[in-house]
């Protein structure tokens, strides 16, 4: 890798093969072991959702980073195209959709692709002739999918990654330009006051912020200005801090904390739908009513609203369309993968949710990261040091234990040790669910999962309805779920 593109070549990584004189492999090998074409590299990712497979890389792109949406598109339609031709050959398996980490470039496409209506509420035409529309028959539901009438694989259902999404929203909270109201402010003060609760420390008064960072907590603790940093997003969120609140709102003027708690119980939901490993699939989907009800209530609420605006205090629009697109594209995931087994095959065994993101990619990076500072020296490696290395990653990981059945990683530890997951069990044994139930995908037909998706809607009104801030527009369900305003 180097500087990346110069003024007069805005698309090196792009022009590369060109500027360089590229005619052969061998070519290809010496440019990219010696010369600069470009400042960093992009992963293609295969990542099954399916857990009798593991995830792989099977690309490492030179870029400039400063790619467009029509080369996007581009990428991605050669890339589908060698998988089907390639993989589906070997798998039996097509790709059904792109997974990325808050890309202010690939988002729009995904966005689009899977929209029903555009900005101005006039119906998307763009589905392929061979396809019909696969989507939820659910006010609740306006992102679609597309099924092929001719071997009815699926595509089109796309995913933001679950850690970004609730990164971001935990950092709107840290924010000093927003100031996120839903009748009362969400205030993160608050859930500081919940994770000193946490450690027993007493009378929350008596404790000034210096002190505890100083005598009590380590920096990780208390110091949240890394607000991207996952492992404090996951423990303001948890079950544990929820119920501390719970405990503050019963003191004196305690109910205007009412939308801070609110708050977190969705973004807990919303790790939940994705990460859970004991809470049965019949919650998750009214945990994804829920989080959609309550956050479309809160957009129209802020909108009728006379006093407050969606740049101030509202979640970013970008973090509202990542959490939209991502509880609209479980779903389908879920009816997909129905549609791929029989209906008595249990869901837990087969249909792994954990990987629906770009989370992998994450893991690949780092461990491409850390290899290099061994093999090569460095942390950053040119394009043909990293591709070695990916070979090596492969080689290690195919040969590893498969941490979702139980066995021990190579180089890691059990799934149950991870700190990863013993948090989320707790934040499960603590909700009553302390036993896997058996579900099969049969259970799930539209009829029901319309009926658990009802209930998570009638969930989010009532808390909507604690926080004072049920909106006029609830009313005209139809309009109330309104995707075009996306």
């Amino acid at each position: 890798t180097g500087k990346g593109p110069q003024a007069n070549h805005v698309h090196n990584c792009f022009e590369g093969p060109y500027l360089f004189g590229i005619n052969s492999v061998a070519d290809l090998e010496y440019y990219f072991e010696n010369c600069e074409i470009a400042g960093a590299v992009s992963a293609i990712m295969i990542i099954p959702w399916r857990k009798c497979f593991k995830p792989f890389p099977v690309a490492l792109v030179p870029t400039c980073l400063r790619f467009n949406q029509i080369q996007i598109k581009d990428v991605w339609n050669r890339t589908l195209d060698k998988c089907v031709d390639s993989i589906k050959n070997v798998f039996g398996c097509t790709p059904i959709g792109w997974a990325s980490d808050g890309c202010t470039v690939r988002v729009p496409i995904q966005w689009y692709s899977m929209s029903t209506v555009d900005k101005r509420g006039h119906m998307v035409d763009n589905i392929p002739l061979d396809h019909s529309i696969l989507t939820i028959h659910h006010a609740s539901i306006g992102l679609r999918a597309y099924q092929s009438n001719r071997d009815g694989t699926v595509r089109d259902v796309h995913m933001q990654d679950c850690f970004h999404v609730v990164k971001c929203a935990v950092c709107v909270l840290l924010s000093p330009t927003r100031d996120p109201t839903l009748n009362h402010r969400i205030n993160a003060d608050l859930i500081l006051q919940a994770v000193f609760l946490d450690h027993q420390l007493g009378d929350i008064q008596d404790y000034t912020f210096n002190l505890a960072k100083s005598e009590l907590f380590t920096k990780a603790d208390i110091e949240y200005k890394d607000r991207m940093n996952v492992l404090i997003a996951q423990r303001y969120i948890s079950v544990r801090i929820q119920n501390k609140l719970d405990l503050i709102m019963q003191q004196e003027g305690g109910a205007k904390y009412t939308s801070t708690r609110e708050y977190l119980r969705i973004l807990c939901q919303f790790r939940m739908m994705f990460y859970a490993v004991k809470i049965p699939f019949r919650e998750r989907v009214k945990y994804c009513g829920h989080i959609l009800t309550f956050m479309f209530g809160w957009y129209h609420w802020i909108k009728e609203s006379k006093f407050y605006t969606l740049k101030t205090h509202f979640v970013t629009m970008q973090t509202f369309r990542h959490m939209v697109l991502s509880c609209n594209s479980w779903l389908l995931t879920l009816k997909t993968a129905r549609e791929y087994f029989p209906p008595h095959a249990v869901i837990s065994d087969h249909l792994d949710c954990s990987r629906l993101g770009s989370n992998d990619c994450e893991l690949l990076f780092s461990m491409l990261s850390g290899f290099g500072s061994i093999e090569a020296g460095k942390r950053d490696g040119n394009v043909m040091e990293l591709e070695r290395l990916m070979g090596c990653h492969l080689t290690m990981y195919q040969n590893s234990g498969d941490r979702s059945t139980g066995q021990v990683p190579l180089g890691g530890r059990k799934r149950e040790y991870d700190p990863d997951q013993r948090s989320m069990i707790e934040d499960e044994n603590l909700l009553g669910f302390v036993e896997k139930e058996v579900e099969v995908f049969g259970t799930f037909d539209d009829a029901y999962i319309n009926q658990l998706l009802d209930e998570g809607v009638n969930l989010g009104r009532q808390a909507l309805m604690r926080c004072n801030a049920l909106p006029n527009k609830f009313y005209h369900v139809g309009r109330f779920f309104d995707y075009s305003i996306l």
